[in-house]
């Protein structure tokens, strides 16, 4: 019970500390920006708040949990970006893919997109540091202490929270986050490297917003227009690809292919742990 309580005291301390941190930033970019552009000053804010969140990570590890791993950043990089990006892939095919195949969604023509450079940019670091608060420090203490199980837990339901202006998009919209919070703590615990949730996250997001596809919060634009139809429980309604059935469908079942690898790379020959 001791152990419990310290642990829910750190992360809600973690967890205030970061919060604080993206009230710092929100308020100097909307009344002390010196950057008037909005991909530049997006770019801006980001960076800001990933070097914040980085700080804080390590504060937490060297002042708190010295014996804790700390090369999370650098553990199984390159094996985490590429199997980040295939399951993005395989994520993006199946659900985009075949919502286009079969004409439950279409596309508008191309259209301009300013400093797409850097709005791609930004959302790399805006991915980037949402990962490292979601799998950073908090997600390692919690699988050190208690398990991989109540870090993903705990790490879903963060995530579900940081995303709280969306509720009014349905009860689908929010199952589709808790499916792919799920998701991505077990790509983390599955490859032990916090760039697998990472680059599969940016690559749905990057693509599903560059065709129109996702309801993201920010401000980034859109190269094409998505078109949705058919009944709102499969077309999205207003959230889009992320209130659509079928994708929860989906997400549910990367995220029990996503368990099964892992159980059966950390299940020894025989069958028992």
């Amino acid at each position: 019970m001791k152990k419990t309580l310290t642990t829910a005291g750190r992360v809600a301390a973690f967890v205030a500390l970061w919060e604080l941190c993206e009230m710092i930033v929100e308020w100097l970019g909307e009344h002390q920006s010196l950057i008037v552009d909005e991909a530049w000053r997006r770019l801006a804010e980001m960076t800001v708040l990933l070097i914040l969140t980085f700080a804080l990570n390590q504060l937490f590890y060297r002042s708190l949990d010295r014996d804790m791993p700390r090369d999370n950043w650098r553990r199984r990089a390159g094996r985490g970006l590429r199997f980040g990006l295939l399951w993005g892939t395989i994520w993006l095919a199946l659900t985009m893919g075949v919502m286009w195949a079969a004409g439950i969604i279409s596309f508008g023509p191309l259209q301009q997109a300013g400093d797409l450079a850097v709005w791609l940019g930004a959302l790399l670091i805006d991915l980037v540091m949402e990962e490292a608060l979601l799998h950073g420090y908090l997600f390692e203490l919690i699988e050190h202490r208690h398990g991989p199980w109540p870090a993903i837990i705990v790490s879903t339901l963060l995530f579900v929270a940081l995303h709280y202006v969306q509720f009014g998009y349905g009860m689908l919209y929010v199952a589709n986050l808790l499916a792919m919070g799920i998701f991505s703590g077990l790509l983390h615990c599955l490859y032990a490297s916090l760039w697998a949730p990472t680059m599969a996250h940016y690559l749905w997001d990057a693509v599903g917003e560059l065709m129109g596809c996702l309801a993201l919060t920010g401000g980034y634009p859109h190269i094409l227009t998505a078109h949705f139809t058919g009944a709102a429980w499969l077309a999205g309604g207003p959230g889009l690809l992320e209130g659509s059935g079928y994708v929860l469908a989906i997400d549910m079942l990367l995220a029990g292919a996503a368990w099964y690898l892992w159980h059966r790379r950390s299940t020894p020959v025989g069958g028992h742990h």
